[in-house]
């Protein structure tokens, strides 16, 4: 497999991966998904149902890499899917919004699980990735230049 330069900093290990997405950190995202819905069984069944696909194709992902530095690109990989898909999600929200249109509670349901599933996976991934994809991400493509040798 392709060799990573090590990253600097505190370093996130498998263990820490499945202890977010196994232990109170995820039990009190359950409590606060409660909370938001208003104990709407089926609105909480709906959102953590999605969460949990979500969580798990990050953990079938992750589950085949051994090294630490690997496994801090991989986690960057995995927050720039999903923070991209959450954007899409909102984007698409907001737009049907403002045209007078009713989302889908399908639509609603996985942007609401993104959210939570962004909080858990967030703190784990290298500060400097976050940052540099919350960066591109929020910019407008007409302000990306994309041909910087120009």
């Amino acid at each position: 497999m392709k060799r990573f330069v090590p990253l600097s900093g505190k370093k996130t290990t498998k263990t820490d991966l499945l202890m977010s997405f196994e232990g109170q950190i995820l039990e009190k995202k359950i409590q606060d998904i409660s909370r938001i819905f208003q104990n709407d069984r089926q609105l909480i069944d709906a959102v953590l149902d999605k969460m949990a696909k979500e969580i798990d194709a990050v953990l079938i992902t992750a589950s085949p890499i051994n090294d630490i530095d690997e496994l801090q690109y991989l986690l960057a990989i995995i927050y720039t899917q999903l923070k991209s898909k959450w954007i899409l999600f909102n984007t698409k929200i907001n737009y049907m919004i403002e045209a007078g249109i009713d989302p889908s509670d399908d639509d609603v349901y996985t942007a609401s699980a993104l959210t939570h599933v962004l909080d858990l996976i967030e703190p784990l991934t290298h500060p400097d990735a976050v940052r540099t994809v919350t960066q591109t991400l929020g910019q407008q493509l007409r302000d990306i230049n994309f041909n910087p040798a120009a």
